[in-house]
């Protein structure tokens, strides 16, 4: 991940399939393909239903990020998605 960002910058998330029917277990990402193991982040959904869920890649945890914004990214949009605003 570290060679990744130090190529691109920005924010780096590890992810990894998973099964359709256990996408409500993770933070999904709607990818888009750059290379061989490699996906530009277009949308982060948390905990999708099966059928809602833009891929079948899972953030597990483990990244890089060059500010908070990602964070406070992700935090306010699960957030906003669970019905509450702060």
């Amino acid at each position: 991940m570290l060679d990744v960002y130090q190529r691109w910058g920005g924010t780096v998330l590890g992810v990894q399939e998973v099964r359709a029917e256990d996408t409500g277990k993770y933070g999904m990402v709607r990818p888009e393909y750059v290379g061989p193991g490699l996906y530009r982040v277009k949308d982060l959904v948390e905990k999708p239903r099966p059928e809602e869920a833009p891929s079948t890649l899972a953030v597990l945890g483990g990244g890089t990020s060059s500010s908070r914004r990602c964070s406070t990214s992700w935090r306010n949009r699960s957030r906003a998605r669970a019905g509450r605003s702060s």
